[in-house]
């Protein structure tokens, strides 16, 4: 199972039996949020999986991974583990 064959996070959930209980709180500067807002607003950001990537989930992650202290990156093959389905790009 590649990672772009898991359907949704609920299936990474059981398959690596994960727990998602926790919410935490972060503050989002008001400029990044109005950026993303018309980002989500624009129907030209919606035309292909890369600018959907781009304009909309990147700096959403971005702004998560900074206050978290998280590694971002995208567009570069990870493999951990092809038993476990965990090779290739991710989404």
């Amino acid at each position: 199972m590649a990672y772009g064959n898991f359907n949704n996070y609920e299936d990474v959930a059981e398959k690596f039996e994960i727990s998602f209980l926790q919410e935490k709180s972060i503050y989002i500067h008001p400029e990044i949020l109005k950026m993303i807002t018309d980002n989500l607003a624009t129907r030209r950001n919606y035309v292909s999986e890369s600018s959907i990537c781009e304009t909309i989930i990147s700096p959403i992650l971005t702004t998560v991974a900074k206050q978290h202290q998280l590694p971002v990156w995208s567009h570069i093959r990870f493999d951990v583990s092809e038993y476990e389905g965990l090779c290739g790009i991710p989404d």
